[in-house]
């Protein structure tokens, strides 16, 4: 793999791993910390896409787009809920979504684009459900 893409993963699962945890640090609870961060995330996006924004997407996708958003959008909202509360300790959080992320764009990818996993795959998507049972299954 291209050494500047595993320096971008790099820094992508920096800043996925940062955000709960700064937002824990806080110790502000409430909804302020999640509509701040979606608030910058949307400008920052904007920011670093404005050269891509000539071509307005079909009007087809527009719809998918925003429903895919709003997921996103009470996604992050809980995510940052959890992050910034003491119910479930913040490295926890982010191991357990990042686990399921793993499991579910599998099977997204499998259900919408047909891409069948290999069999070593799935051998990393069972471990993968395995750490999400070791960390939040009964003690």
């Amino acid at each position: 793999m291209n050494p500047w893409i595993i320096a971008e993963l790099l820094f992508i699962g920096l800043a996925f791993a940062a955000w709960p945890v700064a937002l824990n640090k806080s110790g502000v609870v409430g909804a302020w910390p999640a509509i701040i961060v979606v608030m910058a995330t949307a400008l920052s996006q904007t920011l670093c896409s404005l050269r891509g924004l000539s071509q307005f997407p079909p009007a087809n996708w527009l719809l998918l787009f925003a429903l895919a958003g709003a997921i996103n959008g009470v996604a992050v909202y809980r995510y940052a809920r959890l992050a910034a509360s003491p119910v479930i300790p913040v490295g926890v959080l982010v191991t357990l979504v990042s686990a399921l992320m793993i499991v579910f764009g599998v099977l997204l990818d499998w259900a919408f684009k047909g891409a069948a996993p290999t069999g070593r795959q799935v051998g990393g998507y069972g471990a993968a459900i395995l750490a999400i049972y070791l960390l939040a299954g009964p003690k």
